[in-house]
């Protein structure tokens, strides 16, 4: 979910005096933390340091998914709801990122905070509505979407297991892995903290259980903050959102092939694009058809990595333009080429 793509992307920018704030859309946040890799015609990097890490090899038997709802629930609330600050790396190949982040909820709205603490100077500050339809451009909890939907069938595509114990950044945590059962999608082991129930360790493994990247943090704190824990100290990026226009018409554009699993949660217009985003419950990936001065485009194509990430473009013609597609998720890179390759235009 991270990197930089800034040619395959339609960044709206706005700029201000002092602060130079930049107006980006979700897509190209995802894009912009962390420069990408070329994508490899078999498989992402695996992380050098964990090729053999028996963390990602599940034992036991598996568990079902009854058993490790309620932990993922508290999760993915906790990462919404609650107040914290820490430091964390993340891990992709043989690179190494630091970063700080700082999260706080205020009237029903929450704002984060993201500096990257080695390399160039970055941040990011993210706010949206915790009912935001458009939610998905965090940087460590839009790492995965976690799975709390009953209405995904997670037990046809995926085996659950609960892992021992593991200690984290000072604190105590209970290790959830999430396995694919086929080659279309990737895995995920959670370390999740016992206290708060906040992700302290998220890892992306391939069929082969290798980690393909980590995020995991060093120090966390969790509790009530002040607001100015989230001012950036440096030049930032803003990405509000709540302001993607849902659609209620239908998109002109389909995806007649997906992963068995993988549904259409939602269809929005962001800034000149139509999406179309989906998810299994576990992975997902959201596709922006933009038609827009698709004269000047030239007809290119290609992929690029950043860890679990991968970012597609392809040149697409419908009934009067050329026009661009591209996909954005945590997939193995045959799995989206046959995706973007069923995009169809609906007269």
């Amino acid at each position: 979910m991270l990197g930089r793509f800034n040619l395959l992307l339609n960044v709206g920018r706005q700029k201000a005096k002092k602060t130079q704030k930049r107006r980006i859309n979700i897509a190209a946040f995802f894009l912009f933390a962390f420069p990408l890799a070329p994508a490899l015609p078999q498989e992402n990097v695996l992380l050098q340091t964990d090729q053999q890490n028996s963390l990602y090899v599940p034992s036991g038997n598996p568990q079902s998914y009854q058993e490790v709802k309620t932990l993922l629930a508290n999760a993915a609330q906790a990462m919404r709801t609650k107040d914290y600050h820490g430091y964390f790396i993340y891990q992709a190949g043989n690179r190494l990122d630091s970063l700080e982040i700082a999260h706080i909820v205020r009237d029903g709205r929450e704002y984060e905070r993201v500096e990257h603490l080695n390399g160039p100077r970055r941040a990011f500050l993210h706010e949206s509505g915790i009912q935001s339809g458009c939610r998905g451009a965090s940087l460590f909890s839009g790492v995965a979407l976690l799975p709390t939907s009953d209405g995904v069938q997670l037990a046809e595509h995926y085996q659950f297991y609960i892992r021992g114990g593991q200690r984290i950044a000072g604190r105590d945590s209970v290790v959830v892995q999430i396995l694919p059962k086929d080659r279309l999608r990737y895995g995920l082991v959670l370390a999740l903290d016992l206290e708060s129930g906040l992700p302290l360790m998220s890892a992306t493994t391939n069929i082969n259980q290798k980690a393909l990247e980590r995020f995991q943090f060093v120090n966390l704190f969790v509790g009530q903050l002040p607001n100015t824990v989230v001012n950036p100290q440096h030049q930032f990026n803003r990405i509000v959102e709540g302001s993607c226009e849902a659609r209620n018409d239908p998109s002109r554009w389909q995806v007649s092939w997906l992963p068995s699993g993988f549904k259409l949660l939602r269809e929005f217009r962001l800034n000149n694009s139509e999406a179309l985003h989906y998810s299994d419950g576990v992975s997902s990936f959201t596709v922006y058809v933009n038609s827009d001065d698709s004269k000047r485009f030239k007809p290119v194509s290609g992929s690029i990595y950043r860890g679990a990430t991968l970012a597609m473009v392809s040149h697409l013609m419908d009934d009067q333009h050329g026009t661009r597609a591209f996909l954005v998720g945590e997939l193995p890179h045959a799995t989206a080429r046959k995706i973007v390759s069923s995009l169809q235009f609906r007269p």
